[in-house]
């Protein structure tokens, strides 16, 4: 019968994880939290957390196309969703606010897969829709009602960029390089140089 935990929280370097049991059911999970000494158990020590594909400071986003040899792609119209991180909140009588989104970022509107809290120590905080407000112009959330009265805590939340911009990317095909005052001559002939 398989086995499952609930993780409450991770490591600051990422190493290590806390487990929680669940609520077991009859033929079908068993919730309980195995320590690796009861004989058949197992221990699973290869976990690895995922690393996000791009850094979400960067300033720029790659994203496939569904058609090859695309000429033009207009994106003054497009609004993009992505998660972006706050780190080292200063958390005071078991509240914070979160610092101001960012130029034409917006928060979104509360869902458990949207918004996450986790503590300096590792810990995470089961949020509810009671704990959070948007504000009206969408730039910073407050969170109440939190476990921890004081601390540092890191924010990871949904937020969706508006005024998207296009770049032009342009390709040289062809270009001269002028090399001045050398003692030798080359003359370029694709693969081979004569000196």
């Amino acid at each position: 019968m398989p086995r499952f935990n609930r993780i409450t929280g991770v490591s600051t370097d990422g190493t290590e994880i806390n487990v929680a049991g669940i609520t077991s059911v009859s033929g079908i999970c068993n919730g309980g939290v195995l320590d690796g000494l009861i004989p058949g158990s197992l221990d699973v020590n290869d976990l690895l957390l995922r690393k996000s594909s791009f850094q979400v400071s960067a300033n720029s986003l790659l994203t496939p196309v569904s058609r090859k040899n695309i000429a033009s792609l207009d994106v003054t119209t497009t609004n993009l969703q992505f998660r972006k991180q706050f780190s080292d909140i200063t958390v005071a009588n078991n509240q914070f606010t979160s610092p101001d989104a960012g130029a034409d970022l917006f928060f979104q509107p509360f869902d458990e897969e949207r918004y996450f809290i986790s503590y300096n120590d590792g810990s995470i905080e089961p949020l509810k829709e009671s704990q959070v407000t948007i504000a009206a112009d969408k730039k910073t959330v407050t969170f109440v009602g939190l476990s921890k009265v004081s601390g540092k805590a890191n924010l990871f939340a949904t937020v969706l960029k508006s005024k998207v911009k296009n770049k032009l990317k342009k390709v040289n095909e062809a270009n001269v390089i002028n090399i001045r005052r050398s003692t030798f001559i080359f003359i370029w002939n694709w693969n081979k140089y004569i000196k």
